[in-house]
């Protein structure tokens, strides 16, 4: 499905059924919602609050970008030329996109490690 088709489907929805049911719909989709809740998982459980504050970071830029997406689509804001994440095909913003997703892995990664203790 080409970003055409799929904006314009975002957009048919909203124009049928009106934009509150369409973000309501969006907000309560179960599979974003645990996206999310899964990244604020990974920056409690963080070792550092320095990992901490980058994973609650990439959880908004992402969620910054849909939520320009999907205001675009419905025409309550002007159009822009940022991508959706993992939607838009190709280019450099997918490369960053599975980057951060690299580097929520590392930070999953280390929060669940027993911290170690000096030896004496």
């Amino acid at each position: 499905m080409s970003a055409v088709k799929a904006a314009g489907c975002v957009r048919a929805f909203g124009g049928r059924h009106g934009v509150r049911r369409r973000l309501r719909e969006s907000l309560e989709r179960r599979d974003s919602k645990s996206r999310f809740l899964r990244v604020t998982n990974i920056a409690e459980r963080a070792n550092e609050s320095y990992s901490s504050l980058v994973a609650f970071g990439l959880m908004g830029w992402w969620l910054v970008h849909i939520v320009v997406n999907v205001g675009m689509t419905l025409n309550l804001m002007p159009i822009t030329g940022i991508p959706r994440p993992f939607f838009t095909y190709g280019g450099s913003f997918m490369l960053a996109s599975w980057l951060a997703i690299g580097i929520l892995m590392r930070i999953s990664y280390e929060g669940r490690q027993v911290p170690r203790t000096a030896a004496l």
